[in-house]
Order: C-alpha cells, then structure tokens, then sequence
C-alpha cells in the first residue's frame, strides 16, 4: 500500500492556505497566526474519502518556537489521538497506527514556544492500510450443515414435525473445510459433534435427533399378521460407557472438562473411557454437547445386525423399529434403521430389502 494525500479540510478555520498541507510539496506550508505562547494552536482537520489507514506522516517543524505536536484520526464516529510528541524539524515524522483503521478525516496541531506566534505545517500524508480481518458471525451447527449442502444443491429444510437436540442450534463450532477433503468427510466431522443426524426426503434433507428413547415405529416378527423377516444377523458388543471431553477457556486458561455416562453397562462393572480435547471449546455447555454426541455415537454401535425384508416403503432412515426373532433369541429387541437396501433377484423375480441396525 501507498501514501495518499488529504483531499480537502474543515471549515470554519482560523488555519490560512490549507490545500499547502497536502500539494506534496514540502517547500509550502499552512499556517496559523497568534496562537498564545505555550499554548496548542487550534486543529487543522484535513479530509479523505473513506480509507483504511495504517500510518500518517507529518513533515514540519522541531525548533525553539514549536514545541509538541498532537496528532488525530476520525474513525468509529470519534476523534482519536495517535500522536503526541515531537515532530523531526524540516523532514518527516511518521506515526505507526500498528493496525489499519477505516477513517475519514486527520488532525494536526501544535504548542507554540517562545512567544506568540504562528504554527505551520509543511505536508500530512496517509499510507493505505489493508482492511483488518473482520470474522463471520458464529453459525450454528444447522447452518453450517446447510451451506455444505448447498454447494452440493441440496435443500436442508427445517422441519417442525421432527425433534432436533439443543446443540445442533447453540453450538457454534469453529470448523475447518480442507480443500482437498471430500463432502462426506467434513459432514461426518461436523455431525460427530451433535447427537443429530441427517435425513432425505424427495430431493431435500431434514435434521434428526437421534434420542435413545424415540418410540417404535413399526414391528418385524415371523408371527401371523406381521410384517415378516426373511433373513436376520445381529451383534451386541460394549464399546464406550464413559466419554470426557475437554477444552479451556481463551482468557483465563482454565480447563473446561465435562463427561456423559452410560450408567446401565457402568452399573455392571463396563468402564471403557473416551476422550476428546477441543481447543474450540470455551464453555461448559459446549463441552457437555460434545461429550454426550460422543456417547450416543459410541453407544449406538452396541447393538446392530442386518435384517432381510419383503419391501417396506413407507421406512425412512432413522426410523426405530421393534423386532422380534425367536430364530436368534431377539424378542421385541428395539433397533434404529441406518441404511435401507432394495435388492431385487433376478433369479426368482422379486424384491426385497436389507435394513442395516444399530442400537436406538
């Protein structure tokens, strides 16, 4: 960036010859006249379009008759001080801002010593600034979720009908988008911090919260008059009964830890702990948010399985589900829908579906 010169100044003003502080000429100069000994002289305030600037720089007098020189800024709808001290007689003088501030107006003036007398100024210039960083307002995990949607054109539609947990609408995370990372990817990295989860429906997607206790929508059993099941596989396995995450705040340093508990397998002597630091996290509840999306995302790997089908079009993903399959000793077992396949075999012409489980 370069200097640039005032382009006008105030009046009423008992200064005389005013354009003389910015013709970039330092053999001429603007003046006052009778300014009391000892005394400041009254501001010449010089104008500039809207600028950000980083320095001024003053060319005028240090002698026995001038003593200190105050300089002013006007930005943020007030006059500020960024100078008060000696100017170098006959050269320039520059004032480091030592960040860019959007101004509109500068100000100079001076003691006069010895006697009364005048005050002049030879040249007062302005380095360009570049503009200082002005960080985005925080957006919440919803909205970051859909910007990353949209870039892909898909809609994320606030749906009123359907639960959303607190955090995915007061966490506001700091997330880095890595150019050469896939979408998936950062939207995994973005939802492993909420207990939600994403749903499509007809060309748009909606949020979920996937709580532990949603009641059964539908139910799979052999018996007559349900819906029956073809093929069933399932697991049960204990993964994460403990989760810790951790952060601290900016100002003061101190640590902001917070745990969730999954106390029915703890209760049985379980303790398998997770941990999680976040340099991002500054506050408790954001901490608490993060460490129970840790456990509902650990605990839903507790139970699962596949379940074949006739087809059942009316599911969604995250639908819960009660199956009962005396086959594999699962009676009225409470599941979540995590992936539907329609498969259709050729060989005996007809279709069904694969629905993958995990635990509610």
């Amino acid at each position: 960036m370069g200097w640039v010169r005032p382009t006008g100044y105030e009046t009423p003003t008992d200064w005389t010859n005013c354009p003389k502080a910015y013709d970039n000429s330092v053999g001429t100069q603007a003046a006052i006249y009778d300014v009391t000994v000892n005394h400041y002289s009254d501001w010449l305030n010089l104008t500039h379009a809207m600028m950000y600037c980083d320095k001024v720089r003053v060319h005028g007098r240090h002698d026995q008759s001038s003593g200190t020189a105050q300089v002013r800024l006007f930005y943020g709808e007030q006059w500020h001080t960024v100078y008060s001290g000696y100017l170098i007689d006959q050269d320039w003088k520059e004032i480091d801002l030592g960040e860019s501030f959007a101004i509109t107006k500068v100000g100079f003036r001076q003691v006069r010593l010895y006697f009364t007398g005048g005050v002049v100024v030879n040249e007062i210039w302005l380095q360009e600034g570049t503009p200082p960083y002005i960080p985005p307002p925080p957006s919440s995990v919803w909205s970051i979720l859909s910007k990353l949607l949209a870039r892909v054109g898909i809609f994320l539609w606030y749906n009123p009908y359907c639960a959303q947990s607190d955090a995915i609408n007061d966490l506001n995370p700091i997330l880095y988008v890595r150019q050469s990372s896939q979408g998936d990817t950062e939207l995994r990295n973005l939802l492993a911090m909420v207990t939600d989860s994403i749903v499509p429906r007809a060309g748009l997607m909606f949020t979920k919260d996937l709580a532990a206790a949603e009641e059964s929508c539908y139910q799979y059993n052999n018996a007559p008059g349900y819906h029956r099941i073809l093929k069933g596989e399932y697991l049960r396995d204990v993964l994460i009964t403990h989760a810790q995450v951790g952060g601290e705040e900016k100002d003061t340093e101190t640590p902001v830890i917070e745990s969730a508990f999954d106390w029915d397998n703890l209760i049985q002597g379980i303790d398998n702990l997770a941990l999680k630091y976040d340099p991002d996290i500054e506050e408790t509840d954001q901490a608490q948010w993060r460490a129970d999306a840790l456990l509902r995302h650990e605990t839903q790997g507790e139970h699962g399985g596949q379940i074949t089908v006739p087809v059942n079009c009316g599911h969604e993903l995250y639908d819960v589900i009660t199956v009962t399959d005396p086959r594999c000793g699962i009676v009225a077992g409470v599941y979540r829908i995590v992936a539907i396949e329609t498969v259709y075999d050729t060989r005996e012409g007809r279709y069904s579906q694969k629905l993958t489980l995990a635990a509610p």
